[in-house]
């Protein structure tokens, strides 16, 4: 069962932001699970578009990544891989793009980039 949570709140420059997330929670558990609180997978979304940066970055990463790279991408950066929406590879790689955007961390991304992925070639505004 989808439980939908909205915040808007102000950030250090006075900007307001809205925040929405997704908690998806089991509705009927098993006998192994009665009483355990149990996400299935969260979607944190707040109403932004992706910056130019983002999009550049969504590009190279479908296009050099499997899904196991992206795993192993996602626990490096300390983002927790299963959380992430998307079944796929396109939006497993645009949640992480957006939840890095939010917190301000996309240099995080090209930092790993340039030290873990030498053969991938990132343009010089990134």
């Amino acid at each position: 069962m989808p439980l939908r949570v909205q915040t808007e709140y102000f950030d250090q420059a006075g900007q307001a932001h809205a925040f929405e997330q997704t908690l998806y929670l089991p509705v009927a558990p098993s006998q192994e699970t009665r009483g355990v609180a149990e996400f299935h997978h969260i979607s944190a979304t707040r109403a932004i578009a992706p910056t130019t940066e983002a999009a550049q970055l969504h590009h190279i990463l479908i296009t050099h990544l499997d899904l196991e790279e992206l795993r192993t991408l996602c626990f490096q950066l300390g983002v927790n891989y299963d959380f992430l929406a998307g079944e796929e590879l396109r939006g497993k790689v645009r949640e992480l793009l957006l939840h890095l955007q939010r917190q301000d961390a996309l240099s995080r991304l090209t930092g790993w980039l340039q030290c873990e992925r030498l053969d991938i070639e990132l343009d010089a505004g990134l």
